[in-house]
């Protein structure tokens, strides 16, 4: 979300872009708009009482790792509920840079996996999957940084 509206405002400045499992929203959608129904239902929970959300379990993610969710677990926080349904501002025309699409498989069917095959489709989207968690630096860290450095 936020790579998408940095180029939208800097476009001139960016030479290229890496989405690491990560949504790629089209102009004036929010995250909450990539979810299933279920998923949308339990951010409307906190946002209709005005609460932040809580982060999700690891295992929604596909770590299992002891070692990877005691260093993670303390770190995380709660985010504020505007945080996913605040609409994107997005370019209508990508310019005409470098872009990546990097999606981690490893964790089932996931939001970032719902236009796998619509980037996969654009010739001049570069498509890598890895399969991982969510987490693909620390679980995946070889293939990560291989995405990452174009090998």
């Amino acid at each position: 979300m936020v790579v998408t509206g940095v180029l939208a405002r800097i476009p001139e400045r960016i030479k290229e872009l890496i989405y690491l499992d990560a949504f790629m929203p089209e102009d004036g959608r929010a995250l909450v708009d990539y979810l299933t129904p279920d998923q949308r239902a339990f951010f409307d929970t906190y946002k209709d009482k005005n609460l932040p959300l809580p982060p999700f379990p690891l295992s929604v993610f596909g770590v299992n790792d002891p070692a990877i969710e005691a260093y993670l677990e303390p770190r995380f926080t709660a985010q504020p509920w505007r945080t996913v349904y605040q609409p994107v501002t997005a370019l209508k025309v990508r310019p005409d840079i470098p872009v990546s699409y990097v999606v981690c498989t490893g964790y089932g069917e996931s939001p970032m996996t719902t236009r796998l095959a619509e980037m996969e489709s654009d010739p001049a989207m570069r498509v890598i999957t890895i399969d991982t968690s969510h987490y693909p630096m620390l679980t995946a860290f070889e293939e990560t940084m291989a995405a990452l450095v174009n090998e």
